[in-house]
């Protein structure tokens, strides 16, 4: 009995982590289960079974704040924009063909036959498109080999600046608006399932067309920077241009579509955000602190909007009527 109870008193902590809805209805049945389990186990290793409770209470409180159908639709999404932008990034500011001429640079400054690194993400990328296109409807085997392809991303967005700073110019990496953008976009990628092939491939020729148009209605065909997009089109932006339209957005996403449109509309904006972020304020702390400020403000008046919309019971719904068969010639 000395052991037990603190084991027990270890299981009811861990399992405080879960909504309290939740403990009401199952925490005795599985602080039971435990302890059976630990009495007829010689060797307990509570240590792991504490942290997986309190791993799957997270993941049941995410789940609550983000249905499955929205995190599924968000991993589908963020998949294909980021494979797009890894595309785009590849062929105007990794493919040597389009950037000067080696006599121009006077020193030689590119990755092998690349200009820079960035050619190592578009792989990534585009391995995790293909497994997530062949896993589509294998199952959860399937769907482990693009979530570890997604895994390396995140370690390339680390290990090239590295490279870059340790191998000189040959190794110059991304930009870091551009590195942090794909890194979020990985990100959202792990939290559901690409589960349609076709939604997965339209997606990504319409992220594909986004960004050609831009460079080509700027008449960048030869862009030697890949900061220069993010510079002359982005960082002037102020937070007005992008918190309104994002709250505007979001308010009539939740009143036509439901609740699981509005974390759907948050997550895939965040990204975007987050790289607004970065090249508008480029490490100055103050502006950083305003950015920060402006961010807890609108958050403040969505939160506030949505309540109200949800006490009001607001709700359209459009359908069509079906045609009364005596008219019908």
């Amino acid at each position: 009995m000395s052991t037990q109870q603190p084991l027990e008193q270890q299981y009811r902590r861990a399992l405080r982590w879960y909504p309290s809805a939740w403990r009401t209805a199952n925490q005795e049945v599985v602080l039971g289960t435990l302890l059976d389990a630990a009495d007829d186990s010689p060797i307990t290793n509570s240590r792991a079974q504490i942290a997986n409770l309190r791993a799957q209470a997270i993941a049941l409180r995410f789940g609550m704040l983000v249905p499955n159908v929205a995190r599924h639709a968000v991993a589908t999404h963020a998949l294909a924009a980021g494979t797009a932008l890894a595309l785009v990034y590849f062929w105007f500011h990794s493919r040597t063909p389009l950037t000067p001429t080696y006599a121009d640079y006077g020193v030689p400054e590119w990755f092998g036959p690349f200009q820079n690194t960035g050619v190592i993400l578009t792989a990534l990328w585009i391995g995790a498109f293909v497994a997530a296109m062949v896993g589509a409807k294998r199952g959860p085997a399937a769907a482990r080999v693009t979530r570890v392809v997604l895994a390396l991303t995140f370690l390339a967005t680390v290990a090239l600046p590295i490279a870059s700073a340790v191998g000189g110019a040959g190794w110059a990496a991304p930009a870091t608006t551009n590195l942090v953008l794909l890194s979020a976009f990985a990100a959202l990628s792990l939290l559901g399932t690409p589960t349609s092939r076709i939604r997965l491939a339209i997606t990504t020729m319409l992220w594909v067309a986004a960004p050609v148009a831009v460079y080509a209605i700027n008449g960048w065909s030869v862009v030697t920077d890949d900061r220069d997009l993010w510079r002359v089109l982005v960082a002037d932006i102020p937070f007005e241009l992008i918190a309104i339209p994002l709250l505007v957005v979001v308010l009539v996403a939740r009143v036509f579509a439901g609740r699981a449109s509005v974390p759907f509309v948050l997550l895939i904006s965040s990204p975007w955000l987050l790289a607004w972020t970065v090249i508008s304020t480029e490490g100055n702390l103050a502006e950083l602190g305003l950015v920060a400020a402006g961010v807890l403000v609108l958050a403040l008046v969505l939160f506030l909007a949505l309540s109200l919309i949800e006490k009001s019971g607001i709700r359209v719904t459009v359908s069509r009527t079906a045609l009364d068969s005596a008219r019908v010639d």
